[in-house]
């Protein structure tokens, strides 16, 4: 019985490894990979991806200590701006535009990322 069960298990390893032999003999002859650039994850990337990396990026600063005056820095900037052209808004707009400063550096990243895989693929 034992012998038997030896013998089924050598079967199946033998097996496993011819397929995946094959596979990697496969991919070793191909030597024409073509990558396509996929628009839906570039979208996904600035709708869903930066704005979440630009809220824990303002939440990290936070939870590390750094006063909020200092994390909040470009957003006041904005506000003094619009207080000094008359527009007088709340403390909420200097949190959004923060965290849009914020995002907008994550999506230039993005871009920019994108361009150089494009540039270098063509």
């Amino acid at each position: 019985m034992y012998a038997r069960h030896e013998q089924s298990l050598r079967f199946a390893t033998s097996r496993y490894f011819s397929v995946a032999d094959d596979a990697l003999s496969c991919l070793a002859t191909s030597t024409e990979m073509t990558s396509r650039r996929d628009p839906l994850f570039l979208g996904a990337f600035l709708v869903v991806l930066a704005p979440l990396a630009a809220v824990v990026v303002i939440s990290v600063q936070m939870l590390f200590g750094v006063e909020p005056r200092v994390v909040f820095a470009p957003g006041r900037a904005v506000q003094s701006f619009l207080d000094n052209i008359g527009l007088h808004v709340a403390n909420r707009v200097a949190v959004a535009s923060t965290a849009i400063l914020w995002w907008a550096l994550f999506a230039c990243l993005g871009l920019a990322w994108e361009w150089h895989c494009k540039r270098s693929a063509a």
